[in-house]
């Protein structure tokens, strides 16, 4: 017990001083500007927003395959796999060696608005989507204010303290970037944060959609259904109609 506790610590140490290194690691934009592209990616202690509407929408499920490109420390992977989901991130900073599978759904959160070359980020979304079978999501996170410290670089601005770039824009224009690239129709699945998906076959995303809808009805059946019973016995038409 005590070995393996202390290789848990020690596990812990390494984790933290490798990531420590990997926070330090720059590039340099021939202008002498530092940039610590490393520094974007954040801990999760729950799913991010657009997994989650995809987890709710039964499009990530049991089952089905999915790949997180640019996936940062992991954590939504980690949480898929605890559902049960066969799910894989890969991360040129933290996870670079994680193989790239084709999926079923592919996922790119967070990442184009953070590419600092244009061509670099046309080359990703196209990767992305080389590696999707049924359904590509991309999300794109514009900071609400920029301004005082914040320095203006190409079409976006470098952050003062994390020294991190953002691509600047919104909505209109991320999805116009996203269709004129691909050459295809994207549609919107949250506002906030930015979040659009792009079907493989637009039917298929019409009939996984009306599958929820029905599995979502007779799960509200089932539950007035359930309700009625354990009440007075007089009552469950009034139940079921209600």
């Amino acid at each position: 017990m005590f070995d393996l506790l202390l290789l848990q610590l020690l596990a812990r140490v390494w984790v933290k001083e490798i990531r420590q290194a990997l926070d330090q690691v720059s590039i340099c934009d021939g202008n002498d500007l530092q940039l610590y592209p490393g520094r974007s990616a954040i801990h999760r202690y729950k799913l991010s927003r657009p997994m989650q509407a995809l987890v709710n929408a039964g499009l990530i499920q049991p089952g089905s395959t999915h790949l997180d490109y640019g996936c940062g420390y992991g954590d939504d992977v980690t949480r898929l796999q605890r559902m049960g989901i066969q799910s894989w991130g890969w991360d040129p900073y933290w996870f670079p060696h994680t193989p790239k599978h084709p999926s079923d759904v592919v996922t790119c959160l967070f990442v184009l608005n953070g590419i600092l070359n244009r061509e670099e980020r046309i080359a990703v979304l196209q990767e992305c989507w080389a590696l999707t079978k049924r359904y590509l999501v991309i999300s794109g996170r514009v900071p609400p204010v920029f301004g005082g410290q914040w320095i203006p670089y190409g079409d976006g601005y470098i952050s003062p303290h994390r020294k991190v770039f953002h691509a600047i824009g919104n909505m209109k224009a991320f999805q116009w970037f996203v269709e004129s690239t691909l050459q295809v129709e994207t549609h919107v699945m949250l506002v906030k944060p930015i979040t659009l998906i792009i079907p493989r076959d637009t039917n298929q995303l019409v009939l996984d959609l009306l599958a929820l809808a029905c599995r979502r009805h007779i799960a509200g059946l089932n539950a007035r259904i359930q309700l009625s019973t354990s009440g007075t016995t007089d009552q469950p038409v009034a139940l079921l109609q209600s």
